[in-house]
């Protein structure tokens, strides 16, 4: 009698949807990892781990479902073509490198110059001799602008810095797409026959070589210069309303180390070796001024080619790191902040902080006092460094904000506060005549979830703890913070937690931009920790600056009001400086309140 054979496990149903949810689950947790960078610098070896524990998974389900003998078969076969075809597979290789080479130096989808006669194609190209000496000259002059502003080599920059680097970048942009009008006509080169018409022909190649040459050169020391400089890239990255379009940073760099690029730079060189004029031959200074930039471009592109290299790799992988966080963000973002997040784990409902308290706090209250806020029991607070959770910007409503600056205006042209808001931020002033969703009048604005957005201070501070501090900025300079936060009205909330973007923006971000120094603000300086190997100003930081500073009689923050609460009493109350102090030491957790 033959005995039963048992089923291997993992040929089962069952076993082999637990092994597909082991591989996804796998890849997930490396992804996680390596995004979240939580043991840094260790991240990397373990989230490869977790690779290497996916792929084992899959090779074994391959090999339950692909037999040994057939992928010996397979094998053999492969080998056996390799062997016997190897020249020819040499020659097909050689035949695609050649053709990849030549479709990208000599182009054919245009007939450029192929329909006219040699005169045409002379005066043509001989205006052309002229108009590009004139954009090589505005591509240096704007290249070396933004070359030498300081900004480019800062780590940290503010409001101001980025709007003046920005301006900067997008100029010398926007002429480097007029050099590229100028190169794409001219790369038609060819169509000019080198021997009925061969001064032409070579007038026109220097031309689209010349200008192509010089705008990679100056890519090659702008992408030195920035040196992996992530606050600076994200400013470059930004879109550009004047260009219509974003990522330009990317885009230039992954221009510059295209093995197209690299192939248009080296043969485009050989061909102007072998076919320029000696300098004698030439009567056109600009002509001849096309023909020096043309060779002195390339020797210092090629005097940096070790440079590319490293620069190319720093790049490729920060493209990896970018490429691995944009998989990572909408797990973030749907699953872990907005669904598991907003998770509330407790039995209490009603947050400790009642009215009438607020109404009471509200008293002691001053526009551009800063709110640090806490809700225990939310899962989201796991993920939060510190006791406390959440920050926001008190501004007063419409009415005390032209009371409190009255004696500042008029300013910048405008009568009032509410004057200044209605005509440079129309959006924000009908926000603040609308009362908010609880029927009270706005006078917070904060980021949350769901996108910068103004509402009471009723509403607001409807939470389980409350404090407030106060910077000693003058009133000129609270003005300033209070536009500036006003500035990301309705932008969505930062998921990314990146405080070199500024389209969208999560709630310290909010306070912290305000606050930054400027031509016309002395601003306040937060901590700026790194948590998951992000650069962050989380709510702790402002409790952290407070500590910090407290005994200093140059400190930047005063204390305003504190209410405290006891998950035994179920009640807020009202606490002191050293109560609030004590929140720096705090554990975050919420079973941890007493």
């Amino acid at each position: 009698m033959k005995l039963m054979q048992k089923t291997p496990f993992i040929k089962t149903k069952i076993g082999v949807f637990l092994t597909v949810v082991s591989i996804i689950f796998s890849l997930i947790v490396s992804l996680a990892i390596y995004v979240t960078k939580v043991i840094d610098p260790l991240h990397i070896p373990l989230a490869f781990l977790f690779v290497y524990i996916a792929y084992r998974q899959g090779k074994k389900l391959f090999f339950v479902y692909v037999s040994t003998k057939k992928v010996d078969q397979i094998t053999k076969k492969t080998s056996h073509f390799t062997r016997l075809h190897k020249t020819l597979i040499v020659f097909i290789l050689l035949c695609v490198s050649l053709w990849y080479t030549v479709i990208s130096i000599i182009p054919t989808d245009k007939e450029i110059f192929s329909s006219m006669d040699n005169n045409k194609q002379t005066e043509i190209v001989s205006g052309d001799i002229e108009n590009s000496a004139v954009l090589l000259d505005m591509l240096v002059i704007s290249g070396n602008k933004l070359l030498e502003n300081p900004n480019i080599t800062k780590n940290e920059l503010s409001q101001e810095d980025m709007i003046h680097l920005k301006k900067e970048w997008e100029q010398f942009i926007k002429i480097s797409i007029e050099t590229e009008k100028m190169t794409d006509r001219h790369r038609y080169f060819p169509q000019i026959s080198m021997f009925d018409n061969r001064e032409t022909h070579i007038k026109s190649f220097v031309i689209a070589y010349a200008l192509y040459a010089k705008k990679f050169e100056i890519f090659d020391k702008i992408i030195s210069k920035v040196n992996n400089n992530q606050a600076v890239i994200k400013v470059f990255n930004e879109y550009s309303e004047d260009i219509g379009v974003g990522s330009i940073y990317d885009d230039v760099a992954n221009r510059f180390f295209a093995s197209n690029s690299f192939l248009r730079r080296n043969i485009g060189y050989i061909y102007y070796v072998m076919s320029a004029p000696n300098e004698d031959e030439v009567s056109s200074a600009n002509y001849a001024m096309l023909l020096e930039v043309s060779r002195t471009s390339y020797h210092n592109l090629f005097k940096n080619i070790f440079s590319h290299v490293k620069y190319g790799a720093i790049l490729y992988k920060h493209y990896f790191d970018k490429t691995a966080f944009e998989a990572w963000l909408p797990i973030q973002k749907n699953v872990i902040t907005n669904q598991i997040g907003n998770i509330h784990v407790g039995e209490r409902v009603e947050k400790f902080i009642t009215i009438s308290q607020i109404e009471e706090m509200k008293k002691t209250l001053k526009p551009g006092d800063i709110l640090l806020y806490r809700k225990n029991w939310y899962a989201s607070n796991l993920g939060i460094p510190g006791f406390w959770t959440h920050a926001g910007l008190y501004t007063g409503t419409l009415e005390e904000m032209n009371v409190f600056f009255a004696d500042v205006f008029p300013y910048q042209g405008h009568a009032s506060f509410s004057e200044l808001v209605q005509n440079e931020r129309p959006k924000v002033y009908k926000a603040y005549l609308n009362k908010d969703k609880k029927g009270f009048t706005p006078s917070v604005v904060e980021s949350q979830t769901h996108g910068t957005l103004i509402q009471s201070i009723e509403t607001s501070a409807s939470v389980d703890y409350f404090a407030v501090t106060r910077t000693r900025l003058s009133k000129q300079e609270i003005i300033e913070a209070i536009v500036t936060a006003f500035s990301h009205y309705e932008k969505p909330y930062d998921y990314a937690f990146d405080l070199g973007t500024k389209n969208e923006i999560y709630c310290s971000e909010l306070v912290y931009d305000a606050y930054l120094k400027t031509s016309k603000s002395r601003g306040v300086t937060f901590p700026k920790p790194v948590v998951t190997g992000k650069v962050m100003v989380p709510p702790s930081s402002i409790i952290e600056k407070f500590v910090a500073e407290f005994d200093s009689p140059e400190r930047e923050l005063d204390f305003v009001y504190f209410l405290d609460a006891s998950e035994i009493t179920k009640k807020a109350f009202p606490s002191d400086v050293v109560g609030f102090i004590s929140t720096n030491k705090r554990q975050k957790y919420s079973i941890m309140q007493e």
